[in-house]
C-alpha cells in the first residue's frame, strides 16, 4: 500500500470517528486487531457494539465503497467482533 493510500484510509477513518462521535455514538476502540484481521472503528451506540469498516475513495473508478467489502472481507470482520465480544464480555 502506498504512503498516500495509508494517508487517505487514516484520514477517513478519523472522518469517520468524528462522524460517529458527534451523533453520541462512543468510540471504544481504533484499528482493534485480533486474529484474523482488523476493525477499524468500534464504537457503542446505546446498548449496541457496532462494528466499522471504513472504506475511503476519492472517485468510483475501482468501485463504491460497499463493493471493496467482500464476502471474504465481511467474514473476517465477524471472527474480529465475535473475538472482541468474546475478550470484553458484552
Amino acid at each position: 500500500m502506498s504512503n498516500y493510500n495509508k494517508k487517505l484510509g487514516k484520514l477517513g477513518e478519523e472522518k469517520a470517528k468524528n462522524y460517529l462521535a458527534l451523533r453520541f455514538y462512543k468510540i471504544l476502540e481504533m484499528n482493534y486487531r485480533a486474529k484474523g484481521g482488523e476493525i477499524d472503528i468500534i464504537a457503542k451506540d446505546g446498548d449496541c457494539v457496532v462494528f466499522v469498516e471504513v472504506k475511503t475513495r476519492t472517485n468510483d473508478n475501482y468501485g463504491s465503497p460497499c463493493e471493496a467489502v467482500s464476502y471474504y472481507k465481511q467474514k473476517h470482520i465477524i471472527n474480529v467482533a465475535k473475538s472482541y465480544i468474546a475478550k470484553i464480555g458484552f
